[in-house]
């Protein structure tokens, strides 16, 4: 299970004050926590190899104008993954960062504030986490993005995912042969069996947490 952290909990220092002070063990952790102790499901929630991220670099790890993270703070979640299945990543200190293009985000898009904010936020190009050869297959937003890498895993990864995926789709296909993630509004439980996967995890972001109390593959 890899969940996603919100943007406010990593830059909570722009939450109004009028808000309240932030307790430093909150639902989500408490959550974490409650899993841990009583399931054998492996859980990843990178809080804290986030605020260590942002103290790295000084670009954001999330859009200003957007509810998502951006390429960088998606290489920093694909890393917290990945070590948990065994693969070790490139420090994100020791990769090259380019800003791309200009950025539109879901948050202006709602507040119609769109050519307000739209020079706030860029795209990023990370270079150097890998080596390997990824051949697309399939791109598909809000379906399937699909990958085939050479010299990677050996293991088939299977990501049932939520928007939070697609900034670390990238990282992820990078490190296994057979990489396959189906967005929850496409998933079926057929889908899964047909793939035939060695690794399956569930991603969600962490202000659907709630959904975890009724939540079945099947």
């Amino acid at each position: 299970m890899f969940i996603g952290p919100n943007k406010e909990e990593i830059y909570g220092e722009y939450i109004p004050s009028f808000y309240g002070k932030k307790t430093d063990y909150f639902k989500t952790l408490q959550i974490v926590d409650y899993l841990k102790k009583h399931m054998d499901v492996r859980i990843v929630y990178p809080y804290r190899e986030m605020l260590d991220a942002k103290k790295e670099v000084k670009e954001d790890l999330y859009y200003s104008a957007d509810t998502h993270w951006n390429q960088i703070g998606g290489y920093v979640g694909a890393s917290c993954l990945l070590k948990e299945l065994g693969i070790e990543t490139k420090p994100l200190k020791d990769l090259t960062i380019t800003k791309k293009d200009h950025h539109i985000g879901d948050l202006s898009k709602i507040l119609g504030l769109v050519d307000e904010f739209k020079s706030k936020d860029y795209n990023y190009l990370l270079s150097g986490y890998s080596s390997n050869k990824v051949k697309t297959k399939q791109y598909s937003e809000f379906e399937v993005f699909s990958y085939s890498t050479q010299n990677a895993d050996p293991r088939k990864i299977y990501i049932w995912q939520d928007s939070f995926t697609e900034a670390m789709a990238p990282y992820i296909a990078a490190n296994f042969n057979e990489s396959y993630m189906r967005h929850f509004n496409t998933y079926s439980y057929e889908d899964l069996e047909k793939q035939d996967s060695d690794i399956v995890v569930y991603e969600v972001v962490e202000r659907n947490i709630d959904q975890l109390g009724c939540f079945s593959f099947k």
